[in-house]
């Protein structure tokens, strides 16, 4: 397990800063290349646009005062991560003549997905630190009537280009009417993006996750399901930060550590179920009533 202690925290969190703009930069300019209809000069570009900005995270990487194990495992990731897209970027220009649309859109979502990898990492992190005031307490959550259901259809949306590119079909199933909670809304979305984010990651291509949500015991109760390996024995899926393999994947447990504090902060429930080759079921539960009047 890393440690993460005041001093290397606030090296981590500095280093999260500066690379936020830049990934949210090469985001943007990989969905231009997309979804819209460029020429092949206005293509060529943005891609080197966009290798530039990772050649320029490089140099940054080279820069750093490696003090402490977390930042070493940190910026290794990012380090893997950027050279896959820049792998896929510099295929698109090298073969572009010769590539037909689908295939160089195909490699433009790869790197779009490492990309969004990347970002939701050093988000993640940088949402570590929103836990604690400067005087050490717990931060407040804005408390409101907020309808969960369509708090996850718009994750869906938001994933469904990304679940298309493994062949993922995201499911809806809604049981019953109700389906308001009172909670902070932006939480909410927070914690169901980073229960369906990891479900696309953890499943293998061409298969289904289930989304189920309905009203149980005076709580509003969603369940993500995939079908991904699966877990032959509990792990401490929710603690900060135990670096561990997850079939092909790997995890950091940042997102799930957020997502129990989270949880946990607005009075719901967070748990999850796995059987060995068969999947896992995260299950969140909000309450339904306002517990502070």
């Amino acid at each position: 397990m890393l440690d993460l202690n005041s001093e290397n925290e606030n090296d981590l969190m500095v280093f999260c800063f500066d690379m936020k703009c830049p990934m949210n930069g090469i985001i943007g300019l990989t969905e231009v290349m997309i979804f819209d209809d460029m020429s092949r000069t206005e293509i060529i570009e943005l891609n080197d646009r966009i290798l530039l900005v990772i050649h320029q995270m490089r140099e940054t990487f080279k820069k750093i005062e490696y003090k402490h194990d977390v930042l070493v495992y940190f910026v290794s990731k990012m380090k893997h991560y950027l050279t896959m897209m820049h792998d896929f970027y510099i295929k698109n220009i090298e073969n572009y003549d010769n590539l037909p649309k689908s295939k160089f859109i195909e490699l433009n979502e790869l790197a779009l997905y490492n990309a969004q990898t990347v970002f939701k990492l050093v988000r993640d992190i940088v949402n570590v630190k929103k836990f604690k005031d400067s005087d050490g307490t717990r931060i407040r959550c804005n408390l409101n009537k907020v309808d969960i259901l369509s708090k996850i259809q718009y994750v869906i949306n938001n994933y469904t280009k990304l679940a298309e590119i493994k062949n993922i079909d995201l499911l809806l199933h809604k049981i019953s009417d109700n389906h308001h909670a009172f909670v902070d809304s932006f939480l909410v979305h927070d914690i169901l993006d980073n229960l369906v984010s990891n479900a696309i990651k953890y499943s293998p291509c061409n298969k289904s996750i289930d989304i189920h949500i309905c009203s149980f015991e005076k709580m509003i109760r969603c369940e993500i399901k995939d079908e991904g390996p699966g877990l032959s024995q509990p792990k401490q899926m929710f603690n900060f930060i135990i670096p561990q393999s997850i079939g092909n994947e790997y995890s950091n447990g940042i997102g799930l550590f957020l997502v129990k504090n989270w949880v946990e902060l607005m009075r719901g429930k967070v748990w999850y179920e796995s059987e060995l080759g068969k999947g896992t079921s995260f299950f969140v539960e909000f309450p339904i009533f306002d517990f502070q009047t």
